[in-house]
């Protein structure tokens, strides 16, 4: 066999072996053979002109055992400019117990336990929820605050028995035509 024969045959042995892991990546992704249950509703709790990297950094010091993992799936800035921090397929750390069977969403903002939500906030909120909900169509639209135990077991969870206010406003009535 020539040099020009090995070269080519390598070459074509690599293009193939690089076309199956694409073609794998792909199907995964395609595919999720995720159950999504949840779709949760979250905000950062600070300033809504916080950076993406600000946020990033902050997890990566308080919660080293995430290894770089992110807390949402989707991050919108004031702007409605979408910051995708995590695929889809792929679980973040946005509500403990909850995520290898949720999605997770969030707004810059709700400092000081308000509702910041700008209208571009508010529009792309929607059209991130109602694209999941699309894909999901039995997924319950949650805030992060409805994930509080219901201490008083009357199948409620109550302002009272909030861990947090996130995402400070009430994700389940505003979602739930979607």
């Amino acid at each position: 066999m020539g040099l020009f024969s090995f070269l080519n045959a390598e070459l074509l042995a690599t293009t193939a072996q690089a076309l199956k892991q694409v073609a794998t990546k792909a199907a995964v992704a395609v595919t999720p053979g995720r159950d999504v249950k949840y779709i949760f509703v979250h905000c950062t709790a600070g300033p809504p002109n916080q950076s993406t990297q600000e946020i990033k950094n902050y997890w990566a010091r308080k919660y080293p055992t995430w290894k770089g993992r992110p807390g949402y799936h989707i991050m919108v800035d004031a702007d409605g400019t979408r910051h995708r921090l995590q695929e889809d397929w792929l679980y973040t750390n946005g509500v403990a117990g909850y995520n290898s069977h949720a999605l997770h969403v969030c707004y810059k903002g709700g400092q000081g336990g308000k509702d910041t939500r700008t209208p571009a906030q508010k529009r792309e909120l929607l059209l991130i929820i109602a694209r999941w909900k699309k894909m999901y169509p039995n997924a319950k639209v949650l805030g992060h605050r409805d994930a509080s135990p219901d201490k008083n077991k009357d199948g409620q969870i109550t302002a009272d028995e909030w861990i947090k206010t996130c995402p400070n406003f009430n994700a389940i009535p505003e979602y739930q035509h979607l």
